[in-house]
């Protein structure tokens, strides 16, 4: 039975990771905004944008007296394979299939976590949480569909693209829950960013968008994608390490809204009432799925150490997206 000292260190402790969650969804919902004032766009974006940020995070970790390994990067390498190809996969659905279609199939990737968490990461999944799941897929299904203007004709083949990148996002949540037992969230990020890089340039060069340099007024905008949305990647690292994975893949739920949201304040874009009503319903779920899925402990692998380091650590990512901002 847990001390009440203990109990308020993981009260504490989960506090943070929450609010670390919070923000890091802030801050990635800011990436559309930024890729629309772009003149590229598409997988060749994504690849510099995470190659940049890579180089960006590895000059921080060396200020920070930090070190890169190899074997960081050995650990790393699945989990930023997953998280480039989820990107680029994403990408390449919109170019066969509609973007309803593919935000509507990414919006069932908490389904598929729930389905595989259990016998993999060992995380109680209760009933209750797998209906509020339902119903937090359905308000952000509604937002999508009522709000949406077309744009483009579904395809078998678009669809698929979009079902195979939301495996890779899953993978990329399950193997960033395993790195991050061993691993602060900044040293992990930067690690899974270079592989995810060294996925996403030959998919771009099989997609067609190529390998050269981007239009040099491009640059500022690859680089705020990196600084913000790529800052939002880490204070959301710290999370998977302390929240169930259920938890967290239905807050990315929340993306359509807040996403339009910032997109209204930056660059004056209309928010539908159907927006509002979507999103009040996903929200609304969220936090039943929240309370139905109480945070599990780290586990006793972890470092002995970890939960002082994890507090330091989101502290110190919070700090440094503020300062990157």
């Amino acid at each position: 039975m847990s001390s009440a000292p203990e109990a308020r260190t993981k009260l504490s402790q989960d506090r943070i990771a929450f609010g670390s969650l919070a923000l890091g969804l802030t801050l990635g919902a800011v990436g559309p905004s930024i890729l629309r004032s772009a003149e590229s766009t598409g997988i060749l974006f994504a690849a510099w944008r995470m190659l940049s940020g890579a180089a960006l995070y590895l000059v921080i970790m060396r200020l920070r007296g930090m070190r890169l390994t190899s074997q960081m990067l050995r650990d790393g390498a699945l989990g930023g394979a997953f998280f480039g190809l989820s990107i680029g996969l994403f990408y390449a659905a919109v170019a066969h299939t509609s973007v309803t279609n593919a935000m509507l199939i990414s919006a069932l990737r908490p389904a598929i976590v729930i389905a595989v968490v259990g016998p993999l990461m060992h995380e109680r999944v209760r009933a209750q949480t797998v209906f509020w799941t339902a119903v937090a897929i359905a308000g952000a299904a509604f937002a999508v569909v009522a709000g949406s203007k077309g744009g483009g004709e579904a395809s078998f083949t678009g669809d698929a693209i979009a079902l195979a990148g939301v495996f890779a996002g899953t993978g990329y949540l399950i193997a960033t829950k395993q790195g991050r037992k061993h691993y602060d969230s900044f040293s992990f990020t930067t690690a899974m960013m270079f592989s995810g890089a060294a996925i996403l340039f030959p998919l771009a060069l099989v997609t067609g968008d190529g390998i050269g340099l981007p239009p040099a007024a491009d640059w500022k905008w690859i680089l705020a994608m990196a600084v913000i949305p790529g800052f939002g990647h880490v204070l959301n690292n710290y999370s998977v390490a302390h929240l169930p994975l259920a938890v967290v893949s239905n807050a990315a739920l929340l993306n359509p809204g807040v996403v339009a949201a910032i997109a209204w304040v930056l660059i004056d874009e209309r928010i539908l009432f159907t927006d509002i009503v979507g999103m009040a319903i996903t929200v609304a779920a969220l936090g039943m799925v929240v309370w139905s899925a109480p945070s599990p402990p780290i586990p006793p692998s972890a470092h002995a150490s970890e939960a002082s380091d994890d507090a330091t650590d989101a502290t110190d990512a919070t700090d440094d997206a503020t300062e990157a901002v």
